[in-house]
């Protein structure tokens, strides 16, 4: 009984982490986030959440950018209007219950892993992504 306790407390501490609903982008002020959908199991986008990067700019729309911030597996690519639009190489999974589930991104994959202990909680339902239409194909 005190395993099956101590089991339910590592996922919800962990969960914890990710609760704010931060995509795993830390140090990306929210006022930069572009907006966020989601999508079925079936529909795995090609890329993940993506935010607008001020520091940045460019001068050749549709140029790929070389992205200095702290974050691993993330390309920005030149907008329309030579502002740095960065995207997760890998979409956010939608999980089937996100306060029990903990998932952190793997820096070296860039895929997001969760917590072995966790399966039940961690099963993908869907995808975030930032549905950038037209304007950048990564």
């Amino acid at each position: 009984m005190m395993k099956l306790a101590l089991f339910f407390l590592s996922c919800t501490v962990l969960a914890g982490l990710i609760a704010a609903q931060d995509f795993g982008m830390i140090g990306v002020d929210v006022a930069d986030m572009m907006p966020v959908t989601q999508v079925g199991p079936d529909e795995k986008p090609s890329h993940g959440v993506c935010f607008i990067e001020p520091d940045l700019v460019c001068d050749t729309i549709g140029a790929l950018i070389a992205y200095t911030g702290a974050n691993n597996c993330i390309s920005c690519v030149c907008g329309e209007d030579f502002g740095v639009i960065c995207c997760r190489d890998r979409p956010y999974p939608v999980v089937a219950d996100p306060d029990k589930c903990s998932l952190y991104l793997d820096p070296v994959s860039c895929h997001y892993k969760r917590h072995p202990r966790c399966k039940p909680y961690c099963a993908v339902t869907g995808w975030y992504y930032t549905n950038l239409g037209d304007l950048i194909d990564f």
